[in-house]
């Protein structure tokens, strides 16, 4: 299988592959967003659902406990500061509305009575009760023995206000499990200060910590959160950190999100086989005619079409990969710019196309003198470029040889036979010596090319890059006819 078969496979893979990519990356986008807004709203209609729940109970309450602070012996009984009647009227209406926990105040804040608790009349005297004053009518969270409570005030008139009620109802393990099953969400109430700690799920307070830290990590197809958790804000007494979370259990939806991704796989894996037997097919019906086109462009950015030899980038390019090679050898490497005597001349006396005659035989003739690994290419007009590794004593017979091949025989043209001769000139480099850049090493032939001109032409001018003046000694400055 050649290049161009390999590369049009590649090409059709790549393409089925990108495109199923793009089908299962949009695809599971859409689901994602998809199942993200319904669990959004899941949890947002809980949330407003509980907050309905806790409203409406604490409305039912509101009202319960206004008959009682309306009743003449209740208002007298605070009046006059009657505890034991108090207790017992508190303790009696609490069992009848189902508060768990009905207290009156003074106006200072300080407790009067209480209905009958399960724990200390004490633990309710650390609480900053003035701060009930501004819960008013509308309920708040409050922490009280290590138990989290729904609590509001209403004010007890007599006819001015004389005392304050408080009414609350505890947030238990049982109420929490109601409200789950009527939301479908886990709950979470806990607080950041204290052991305070509530929840539908089988964990504990360190477990669910953790899960909080994890469920703020970027959601990866192979790094899942279990739950969607959102916090909802609370408003509390005495600025106690009660937090309240939902949760939302992603478990079905990644179950489901994970089958419908193995089928498309699975749909892409089988897209993919028959798209490499498929373009195998058509890469073996047009890679022959795609490979023959691709060489001859290749040949033509890289040959003069004329002379078919090098053109001068493909020149340069060569001659600058010989160079670094040539740094391991001890032979010296030259690169000449040789170039036609009068061809001005000859275009005008032959005409053009004798003059492209001309070009054709030279380069002909000097691409038979090389070896085959030896760097030939058109530079520009009349002038080529010739690059050859030789040792120090070759050089001089190597282009004098070179020089004699092209004015030894005159060049045939229709019935004519046009004298041409040619002027080199050459820059040697030393494998021990720094390999200078390209455009200085031309320079240099050039300008020993500009002084073989102006010597007489048909000659050879050897130098060197002006920053190393030392040419070897066996080699004549100058050679001519």
């Amino acid at each position: 299988m050649n290049s161009i078969q390999t590369r049009m496979i590649l090409l059709c893979v790549s393409l089925i592959l990108l495109t199923a990519f793009a089908m299962q990356l949009s695809h599971g986008w859409f689901i994602h967003k998809h199942n993200q807004q319904q669990i959004r709203e899941q949890v947002a209609n809980a949330a407003y659902f509980l907050h309905q729940y806790i409203d409406s109970r604490e409305t039912n309450l509101h009202y319960a406990t206004r008959v009682i602070i309306q009743d003449f012996g209740f208002r007298e009984a605070v009046a006059t500061n009657n505890v034991p009647t108090i207790t017992s009227m508190l303790t009696n209406h609490a069992g009848r509305i189902q508060a768990d926990l009905m207290l009156v105040l003074n106006d200072n804040g300080e407790l009067i009575a209480a209905n009958e608790l399960d724990f200390p009349l004490s633990d309710l005297a650390d609480i900053n009760w003035l701060a009930v004053h501004g819960i008013s009518q509308q309920g708040q969270f409050v922490e009280i023995n290590n138990r989290l409570y729904r609590l509001f005030s209403v004010p007890i008139n007599a006819p001015h206000q004389v005392a304050i009620s408080i009414i609350a109802f505890e947030i238990n393990a049982p109420l929490l499990e109601e409200l789950k099953l009527k939301t479908g969400l886990d709950i979470v109430f806990e607080s950041t200060q204290t052991d305070l700690f509530l929840t539908t799920l089988p964990i504990h307070k360190a477990e669910f910590d953790h899960l909080l830290q994890t469920t703020n990590e970027p959601d990866l197809w192979w790094q899942r959160s279990q739950f969607l958790l959102e916090e909802v804000k609370l408003k509390n007494v005495n600025k106690q950190p009660i937090q309240l979370f939902l949760l939302a259990d992603l478990s079905i939806f990644h179950r489901v999100f994970d089958r419908l991704n193995y089928s498309l796989l699975g749909l892409t894996l089988f897209i993919v086989i028959i798209s490499v037997v498929l373009s195998t097919l058509l890469a073996k019906r047009l890679a022959n005619p795609l490979s023959h086109l691709y060489k001859d462009l290749i040949y033509r950015a890289t040959h003069d079409h004329l002379t078919t030899i090098l053109n001068r980038h493909a020149a340069i390019e060569r001659i600058t990969e010989e160079l670094a090679r040539s740094r391991r050898s001890d032979k010296i490497y030259c690169v000449a710019l040789c170039d036609i005597d009068n061809f001005k001349k000859i275009n005008d006396t032959y005409g053009h196309a004798s003059g492209d005659e001309v070009l054709r035989r030279f380069a002909s003739r000097l691409k038979s003198t090389l070896r085959s690994y030896d760097v030939l290419g058109r530079f520009g007009g009349e002038e080529f470029l010739v690059a050859l590794q030789l040792k120090p004593e070759e050089a001089t017979a190597s282009f004098e040889r070179l020089r004699s091949v092209i004015a030894d025989t005159p060049i045939p043209s229709g019935s004519q036979l046009i004298p041409v001769t040619m002027s080199c000139g050459v820059c040697l480099l030393w494998p021990e010596e720094p390999v200078p850049p390209m455009d200085v090493i031309l320079h240099a032939a050039d300008t020993a090319l500009y002084r073989a001109k102006e010597h007489g032409r048909n000659q050879v001018i050897f130098t060197h890059v002006p920053t190393f003046p030392v040419v070897e000694a066996d080699i004549d400055d100058k050679i001519e006819l």
